[in-house]
Order: structure tokens, then C-alpha cells, then sequence
């Protein structure tokens, strides 16, 4: 799902009109509507986090849709990959695990 197409679902499901989105996040209802239809680039880093706050969605869901690090991550940006690598490498570890105890026990 598009960072736009997030705003617009999660706007429509909890009853707000672009109106009135636009007007908590300090924007025109036209550069909204614009964002929304995925005709502009996700906004600058403070608007996208008052929209995250006048929709009620997570900081991180919604940067993560504009394909954004939250800026309090960036200058750990090097320090969550190296989390993330050694996650997914435990997580693949295990999965060849257990396709080995299947393939034993079969």
C-alpha cells in the first residue's frame, strides 16, 4: 500500500474528512487530496508526523509507508540494520532447522 492510499484508508475508517486532516496537519485540503492520490512525494518529515498523530496511526507505520527512516532513527540507521540482519538471520537459521528435523523425521 502507497504512503497516500495508508493516509486515505486510515482517514476514511476513522471518520475524518480531508478537511479536516489537512487543517491538523497544517496543510491545504488540496495538497492532502494531491498526497492522498499519490500525485506528490510523501511530505516533509513534520507533517507526516502530524498526520500520524491526527489519525492515530504509529510514527514508524506511517514513515515506513513513505519509505522514510523517522528521524529519530536515522543516526542509528547503521546500528537497526545490523539488528534487523541478525534477526533475519536467526529467523532463517531456525527455518533450516526445522526443514531438517522434518526431513530426519520423515
Amino acid at each position: 500500500m502507497s504512503f497516500g492510499e495508508l493516509i486515505r484508508t486510515q482517514r476514511k475508517m476513522r471518520g475524518l474528512t480531508a478537511r479536516v486532516l489537512a487543517r491538523e496537519a497544517g496543510i491545504s485540503t488540496a495538497y492532502l487530496s494531491r498526497i492522498e492520490r499519490d500525485l506528490e512525494k510523501p511530505p516533509r518529515d513534520e507533517v507526516i508526523q502530524r498526520i500520524a498523530d491526527a489519525i492515530g496511526l504509529s510514527v514508524d507505520a506511517v514513515f515506513a509507508a513513505a519509505v522514510r527512516m523517522p528521524p529519530d532513527l536515522r543516526g542509528r540507521a547503521q546500528e537497526m540494520f545490523a539488528v534487523f540482519r541478525a534477526h533475519r538471520s536467526r529467523e532463517n537459521e531456525y527455518a533450516a532447522g526445522e526443514d531438517r528435523h522434518e526431513t530426519h523425521c520423515s
